[in-house]
């Protein structure tokens, strides 16, 4: 199956919108999508950076060290940092939820989640590849309706332009002008 035929577009994107919105607020990113730390966390942290892609329109975001040389190095042309980026929890330790990620070639865009049920949901459809269950960690918001994170934790965002693309912001700012 592809995402393209009828039907399962509509299932996939039930997906993206369940995650990050609840029913009573259809609008993609109004709460968070998992807590991250913030930005003068120094223990339990990875440093995720932000890149964008201009000649594809995306956003991609990685904290592994091997990932920022090479898009940094050139190594996948047109690359360039944004200049954000948050701190995610480095591990499963401290009660978060581990993110996964898949990479979609025929659209060159990746997917990353917290949630179980979509990772899982993901690997069901056709052309996503399975790329890593732990790329960093999060802590799930203590109230998912209103993407309450608990004290001490900031909200980490997630935003879906409907092209298959994804950007992840911590940023209220950033936040309102994509919605």
């Amino acid at each position: 199956a592809s995402l393209r035929e009828p039907g399962i577009q509509e299932t996939f994107d039930q997906y993206f919108y369940a995650w990050y919105s609840p029913a009573s607020s259809p609008v993609p990113g109004k709460v968070a999508t998992v807590c991250a730390l913030p930005a003068n966390a120094q223990n339990y942290m990875v440093n995720a950076i932000e890149y964008f892609n201009p000649n594809f329109g995306h956003y991609f975001v990685t904290p592994l060290k091997t990932e920022t040389d090479a898009l940094d190095g050139g190594v996948f042309p047109g690359w360039v940092r944004t200049g954000q980026s948050f701190r995610a929890f480095s591990d499963t330790t401290l009660s978060t939820a581990p993110v996964c990620r898949y990479f979609r070639e025929d659209v060159t865009s990746h997917f990353y989640s917290a949630s179980v049920a979509e990772c899982n949901a993901v690997r069901d459809f056709a052309g996503w590849i399975f790329e890593t269950g732990r790329l960093f960690s999060g802590r799930l918001p203590e109230n998912l309706d209103t993407g309450q994170c608990e004290a001490g934790l900031i909200p980490l965002y997630r935003l879906w332009n409907a092209k298959v693309n994804h950007r992840y912001t911590t940023s209220t700012d950033i936040r309102a002008q994509m919605i």
